[in-house]
């Protein structure tokens, strides 16, 4: 099986050009942590009819596989590639907000934050000035990259200097209100391309707005523990709006696994709320690799004591120390002498 590790996917949709060289980072820790692919279910992301599995369909992937070969009547063509590119511009969080919020009207505990999509500077600093803090997102961006927090309505020169940028290569940024972050979490789903099934849930932890870490958890446990905060029958209801929204959007434009995050939030009065869509990623995500990890080498009912969770320096020997510290239990990816990440099991 040919499989292909490209975390910089996003990077490589939001260029939009099949020529598009990620930077020398980005190749880098595709290179090292390559063989995380082994830990996704072995029928997500596989091609009709192939052998070949990707993270995540873009221009530049089908590209690289043109030029190791591959008959290109076996790989999505442009229009399906320029399709999966339009639905995972953050423009369809917005959609499946307000699909969400017309279905699910009479839920109560389901937070919608403020979100606009903005297309000139003079409109985000009369949105800043309207709404104070908030949060600007790059239309395409994953992982913390393309964030910027602004806080009680001000913009120094030098963030304004790197929107600007942004809406000049990107056309565009959303800009949403700020909440108070209780609970980080993902449902995961596969669509067929006509029907999408729930495939399970994912629990991580960002840091500075990045993923950090995710929990390995089994499902049963992380729906008890969202239940806890704002019932059972909103989590399930939840789930099957969410299912009949990517069977209307999805239909026919994308086939593959997908992940929506979420999270829980704590009001201004003290009430937990659910922010029922921050994004929406239209590809493989670490929520699928955690799952598997979990299925294998734990119980359905593991409460979350360990974690999959990415090491990194720019030191070799350091990196080494970083693996052998006694949290770590298993080395997920293989440790070269010119290694400076890799993926490993660890304590939480």
């Amino acid at each position: 099986m040919l499989q292909i590790f490209n975390p910089d996917h996003d990077q490589c949709l939001a260029n939009g050009n099949r020529y598009y060289c990620s930077s020398a980072t980005s190749l880098k820790f595709a290179e090292d942590c390559a063989d995380i692919m082994r830990y996704a279910d072995d029928t997500l992301c596989l091609l009709p009819g192939t052998d070949i599995r990707v993270w995540g369909w873009d221009q530049v992937v089908r590209q690289r596989l043109l030029n190791m070969g591959i008959d290109p009547s076996l790989l999505p063509d442009d229009e399906m590639l320029e399709r999966i590119r339009n639905l995972s511009h953050r423009r369809t969080s917005l959609e499946m907000n307000a699909f969400l919020k017309q279905k699910l009207s009479g839920q109560e505990r389901l937070a919608y934050p403020f979100q606009t999509e903005i297309r000139d500077i003079e409109q985000l600093l009369q949105t800043v000035r309207k709404h104070g803090s908030c949060i600007v997102k790059a239309p395409w961006s994953s992982s913390g990259k393309g964030l910027r927090r602004l806080y009680d309505g001000e913009v120094t020169g030098n963030e304004l200097g790197r929107i600007a940028r942004l809406i000049a290569k990107q056309g565009s940024v959303i800009v949403e209100s700020l909440d108070e972050v209780v609970l980080d979490f993902a449902m995961l789903f596969e669509t067929d391309g006509q029907n999408t099934s729930f495939r399970g849930y994912s629990l991580f932890e960002n840091e500075r707005c990045a993923y950090s870490r995710g929990i390995l958890a089994g499902d049963t446990h992380i729906h008890n523990l969202l239940a806890s905060y704002v019932g059972a029958g909103l989590v399930i209801e939840l789930r099957e709006a969410l299912s009949a929204f990517l069977n209307l959007r999805l239909c026919g434009s994308y086939r593959g696994p997908l992940g929506v995050d979420m999270y829980i939030c704590r009001s201004p009065r003290g009430e937990y709320l659910l922010r029922p869509c921050v994004e929406i990623n239209l590809r493989l995500t670490m929520g699928f690799v955690a799952h598997r990890l979990c299925s294998e080498y734990f119980s359905p009912e593991a409460e979350g004591h360990y974690a999959l969770q990415l090491l990194h320096s720019f030191s070799n020997s350091e990196l080494r120390r970083q693996i052998s510290e006694p949290q770590v239990l298993k080395l997920l990816t293989p440790l070269r002498e010119d290694s400076n990440y890799a993926f490993v099991i660890a304590r939480v």
